[in-house]
Parts: C-alpha cells; structure tokens; sequence
C-alpha cells in the first residue's frame, strides 16, 4: 500500500507521474515530427473513496460570478492542484451578446441560456456534466435545463462542445460541421470509468514542432483511449496543462506573437499536494 507522495517530472523525457493513496497521476507528451505533432496525453485516477475529485477549481469560490481573470497556474499552485487544465473559458461570451449556455459550478448555477443543438455556430455550446458519484456525461446543448441537471445530481457542468463520444459513440455531428476542421490547438476531457478520466492536449501554432489537429482527429483519439464520454473544450491560447501547479504545455504564436495562455477565472483538475509551494511563481 503506497503511502506518502510520489512525483516525477522530466520535460526532456515527457513524463510527469504522481501517486498518492487517493490520486494517480501520469502525463506522456508525444511527439511525430513528419506531420509534424505533439500532444499529451493524461490518465488521472482518483480513489472515488477519498476526498479527491475531479471538478472546476474557482480562483474565486465564495464569488463564483467574478471574473477577474489571472495566468491559470496561478490558480493551480494557489489551490495545490496536482493536474489542471483549461475548462470551457465561457467568460468570454459574456457581454459579447454571445450566448453563454448552461453553465453551473460547486451546485451554483451561474448562467442557463442554451441554445438549439447541432447550431452551426461553434462553439454549439454541447455540456459536459460531472456528478457526485465521479461519473461523467455528456449532453445536446438543449437537452437539460440548469435546474436538471442539479436535480440529477450535477456537481459542475461545463459549456462548449461539441461533445466528442458519447456512451462509447463518435458523435455524428463532428463530422457534419462546418467548423473545427483545421490543425489547431485543441484540447479534450473525458472518462473511462469513474475514477478514470483521460485528457488529451495538442499543441499548435509552433513552426516546426505542432501543426495541431482537427476535431475529428481529436475525438478519434478520445475514442482509441477508451473514453465513453469525451468533450471538446475551449482551444487555441486557452489550452493549456498544468502539473504540481507548473505549466507544461507550449502555446503558439497568438495576439501579436504572445505566447502564454489566456487568463482565466478557472481551471478544472484533481489532486492536493503539500508538495506545492501556493506562494511560488
């Protein structure tokens, strides 16, 4: 029986393994220099018995509503978490006469205005839905209100989509839309069984090194990995994975040659460690 903290991070390797007795931990970055690609690869497994979940991290949690927008390992080292990454950043639709969707976190409902689904728009505003018991579902972006989704037990729900697979299925429509079809960065979350969640990052926009990928090569890979629920989340500059509160992912060249993530009033993950300094930088 383990006891304790285990970690291991290489960058030159591309590994970055934790293991404690309530949280597995292990990221792969892999690379195919002809096309050429590298993305990573995350297994998170969180002992559904402890403390541990996997779920939105707030930088402002008594506030859910805020938005005052921070680098998102800044949030990740403030709250210890060991893995985090990017959610759906549905502050950007707000005040863009854009619709926000169903958006709910820690059982607070924030925003429940989906549209039709399958729009042509993209984002189609699909959700993701995480529950109590560590299971995971995806849905159209109409099919539930945000007060049923809290009926059925909803935790967090998370809004943009398109949803990826859904009870072990590519979803059709990624393939019917119009938009998505062009190497960018792009990134995914989804689960296995619960207790076993998979996420998959690819870089892009780093000549030489990442082209990035389509989302139908994204679900693809979702699907391979075993997910029988995977979401597509915000890409380009907001992608971004995060390990001991660290970044470690690359962003491409954007907003005149930037190349830090987005700012963000949120990251979602798992996993506490006393082994992270809060107060880092």
């Amino acid at each position: 029986m383990l006891e304790g903290e285990y970690t291991y991070a290489s960058d030159d390797a591309g590994v970055w393994f934790y293991a404690s007795p309530a949280l597995v931990v292990r990221i792969d970055r892999k690379e195919d220099k002809k096309i050429p690609l590298a993305w990573y690869e995350a297994h998170i497994y969180v002992n559904l018995d402890s403390d541990e979940r996997f779920g939105a991290t707030l930088l402002h949690p008594e506030n859910p509503g805020k938005r005052e927008h921070v680098h998102p390992a800044s949030i990740a080292r403030k709250n210890r978490l060991v893995f985090a990454m990017n959610t759906d950043y549905y502050t950007y639709r707000i005040g863009r006469n854009s619709i926000v969707g169903v958006v709910i976190r820690n059982r607070q409902v924030l925003h429940d205005n989906a549209p039709a689904r399958n729009r042509g728009k993209f984002p189609n505003l699909d959700t993701l839905a995480m529950f109590e018991d560590g299971s995971w579902r995806v849905f159209y972006s109409d099919e539930y209100t945000a007060e049923e989704y809290l009926a059925m037990g909803a935790v967090d729900v998370f809004c943009f989509g398109p949803f990826l697979v859904r009870d072990g299925q590519l979803n059709p429509f990624v393939e019917a839309m119009r938009s998505g079809k062009t190497p960018q960065p792009r990134c995914a979350v989804g689960i296995i069984e619960p207790g076993h969640y998979y996420a998959m990052l690819a870089e892009g926009g780093i000549r030489r090194v990442s082209n990035g990928v389509s989302i139908s090569q994204l679900a693809e890979n979702m699907l391979e990995a075993g997910c029988v629920q995977a979401f597509n989340l915000d890409g380009g500059q907001t992608a971004v994975m995060m390990y001991m509160g660290e970044q470690i992912s690359r962003i491409g060249q954007y907003s005149g040659g930037r190349t830090t993530p987005r700012s963000t009033t949120e990251v979602m993950g798992a996993g506490n460690s006393a082994l992270i300094d809060p107060g880092s930088k």
